[in-house]
């Protein structure tokens, strides 16, 4: 089923959400905003097909018929996959059943999460290593080879029996997808492809994908009819790896015998920016989609002049309806090989920040198997299983990932064992004392205010040093809090005079919605607010947001960079004190947070890979003119008349992708929490929002644990 919404939302659409002691908010709920409008919702579209048969025939002279697709859609569908329909059809049919065989077993755990629109998602997970050797599904493995198992389960022996036929077709049609694609990028990639650091070469895009790990998950999503809930199951987001390949969701009945049909709610972002549904039909054995892995191993390497075999990483997104049957789907994620370090690595830190964040092959905000399985692929009791075996010698396994020490400061070569021990290089950093502590000090990882994690299994902003610091000594600590709104003086009244200042013809409301933060505490979404007029050429804009002031940014968002084009954004970002003196270390120099002349507000650009505003403290524009902030000690607001940020102009006549983050507990200039940040499109015309892409980073607050 879908749901499709035209024109403009009327009441019906909206919500009065009511805080404890707060002021009402009015908001769009999360289906009808997305749908918003006929031209982001009434789109459909049929995807590319090619057999079986033709994809691993060679291409007619001259012609690319599969890069054509995946430039212009970024997915085509595979039909007629020998040996796949029918143990497609028979394995993810007892998907459900065997899931709730396991579940009823206490020895055996299933991986679930409860996604944004209360969809309950359970899995399994596998992989399959280089050239094609699969490894068990564990968690069904475990589960036959248990005195419960083996006493009876139907579902789960079919289930299994299936899955092996199935997966070796995957297997095949994926390999024969990498040999196409190859054969048609032909002489534009250079020869080899990419060279690892051991200098073993990868030939070509066929080389690299059978040379890669391959994770796999089986999910089951149930949303019944009596949740009541509405809103996107997954919001829109780009895989993380070199491709995907996926079946189209199935609908499984909840009564015995009722059999399996097409699941609808499957939408991408066209290459017009129009949110379009994809109608699959019976046919589709198999969906290959592009991810955001190909734009540095394909697309950077690419030879064509005119850009015509550019792959498009394919943004897509997933809205289930309620329902009393479930919804079941195949995924495999082909990552790149393990010792193209820079590469992999790169994509599994992509992975792993977006761990609250957007889904691989549709996963959704908890991304515990998939981080998991780049390591480990099988989540424990708690959800977890960062183990951090299997870091390479001259690794440290330091936030949540094998770190190379030479990305780092450190010379090449050495390893974690030595590093420490080599008091000629001027590349060792030792954070106390000088090169006589070479043999004393110990590799560790830390944080900027030099806090040491003992295991390495923290989020924040940490990296290997050599140090004599512990984390007895030197301990990790939340970072000093701001002083939050008195509520017997920040009260509705002083809220709505203060966001109700000047006459702006547009209010858009970018008020995120309650959400479980990282320690399982509920974080609420503070009200916040966009006002603005377009006049004479310039954006007349006022940013306001019920909190207090430890930053607020707003920008143009950079289509295609990470975190949904939070990485490599301009912003115009208002901090309390000045940016020259911020230290990473110790934050922003406060003295007055209410005296704008002892702040600073100025045009930055967010580094391209890195988030930390370590990174990107140094201003493109240190001086603005008609841009100012204000804070009264309640409620934070920043102004602004411009035509551009740092020479990146506005599409006034069109429509933009734009951000806003802020941060209201500490002065380092830190992570913005999962309900004050959003990236968004904006109709600058009627002041409406096309697409929500609420999470921006999956990072979680710097030097601050996630509960194990």
């Amino acid at each position: 089923f879908t749901i499709v919404i035209t024109g403009t939302p009327g009441p019906s659409q909206l919500q009065i959400f009511q805080r404890q002691d707060k002021k009402p908010t009015m908001k769009y709920t999360p289906i009808a905003l997305l749908l918003a409008t006929a031209a982001s919702s009434s789109a459909s579209m049929a995807p590319h097909r090619m057999t079986h048969a033709s994809l691993k025939s060679s291409p007619a002279a001259s012609t690319t018929p599969l890069v054509d697709a995946l430039h212009t859609t970024g997915l085509v569908a595979v039909t007629s996959v020998a040996g796949l329909s029918e143990s497609k059809a028979g394995m993810l049919s007892n998907l459900p059943g065997c899931i709730a065989d396991v579940e009823s077993s206490s020895s055996v755990k299933v991986a679930t999460a409860v996604l944004p629109d209360g969809t309950v998602r359970k899995s399994f997970a596998s992989s399959a290593g280089p050239d094609g050797v699969t490894s068990s599904i564990k968690t069904v493995d475990d589960y036959l080879s248990s005195s419960a198992g083996r006493a009876s389960s139907p579902s789960c022996e079919a289930f299994s029996s299936y899955a092996d036929s199935f997966r070796a077709a995957v297997g095949r049609a994926t390999s024969d997808f990498a040999g196409r694609l190859s054969s048609e990028l032909g002489g534009s990639l250079p020869a080899p492809l990419v060279t690892a650091s051991s200098g073993k070469a990868y030939g070509t895009v066929s080389d690299v994908v059978s040379g890669g790990t391959h994770l796999e998950h089986f999910h089951s999503y149930s949303k019944p009819v009596a949740s009541g809930e509405e809103g996107e199951t997954i919001e829109l987001h780009t895989d993380q790896g070199l491709f995907i390949a996926f079946t189209p969701g199935l609908v499984v009945g909840s009564s015995e015998g009722e059999g399996t049909g097409l699941s609808g709610g499957f939408h991408v972002r066209d290459a017009e920016g129009r949110r379009t549904t994809v109608n699959f039909d019976e046919e589709d054995d198999l969906v290959f989609m592009i991810g955001d892995g190909a734009n540095s191993l394909i697309n950077e390497r690419l030879g064509d002049k005119d850009g015509s075999k550019v792959l498009r990483a394919t943004p897509h997104a997933l809205s289930l309806p309620a329902s009393d049957g479930a919804r079941v789907w195949y995924g495999r994620m082909v990552l790149a090989p393990a010792d193209l370090d820079g590469d992999r690595q790169a994509l599994i830190e992509r992975v792993k920040n977006g761990g609250a964040a957007k889904g691989v092959g549709c996963s959704g905000p908890d991304m515990t198997a998939i981080i998991n399985s780049a390591r480990e692929l099988e989540a424990d009791e708690e959800g977890h299983d960062y183990s951090g075996n299997g870091c390479a010698e001259d690794e440290l396994y330091c936030w949540f990932r094998c770190q190379k020490l030479s990305d780092f400061g450190f010379a090449e070569g050495l390893t974690s064992e030595n590093a420490c021990l080599v008091s000629e290089s001027k590349k060792l950093r030792f954070l106390e004392g000088n090169e006589s502590d070479a043999g004393v000090a110990e590799l560790k990882c830390v944080n900027p205010r030099l806090q040491v994690h003992p295991t390495g299994k923290g989020h924040g902003d940490y990296y290997p040093v050599c140090t004599t610091n512990s984390p007895e000594t030197h301990p990790v600590t939340p970072y000093p809090a701001i002083e939050q709104q008195n509520e017997e003086v920040c009260d509705l009244a002083s809220w709505e005079a203060f966001s109700n200042q000047g006459d702006y013809e547009h209010k858009v409301d970018l008020t995120q919605p309650d959400t479980e933060n990282f320690d399982g505490s509920v974080l609420e979404g503070d009200e916040t607010h966009l006002l603005y007029t377009v006049k004479d050429g310039k954006l007349h804009g006022r940013i306001v947001t019920d909190q207090v002031f430890g930053w607020l940014a707003f920008g143009l968002g950079n289509i295609g960079g990470k975190h949904n084009g939070m990485n490599g954004a301009n912003v115009i970002l208002a901090a309390p004190g000045p940016h020259a003196t911020y230290s990473a270390a110790t934050g922003l120099e406060v003295t007055d947070s209410q005296d704008p002349s002892t702040g600073s507000v100025a045009g930055y650009k967010i580094h391209e890979a890195d988030s930390s505003f370590r990174h990107w403290a140094v201003p493109v524009t240190p001086d603005l003119a008609d841009v100012s902030f204000e804070f009264d000690g309640c409620h934070t607001a920043l102004t602004f008349e411009v035509d551009e940020i740092n020479g990146q102009g506005f599409n006034f006549d069109g429509i933009d992708t734009l951000i806003w983050g802020a941060n209201s507990q500490d002065y380092f200039v830190g992570y913005h929490g999962p309900t004050n940040r959003m990236i968004f499109d904006l109709d600058w015309g009627n002041g409406e929002i096309l697409a929500r892409s609420i999470d921006v980073t999956g990072e979680a607050p710097a030097d601050e644990e996630v509960a194990e």
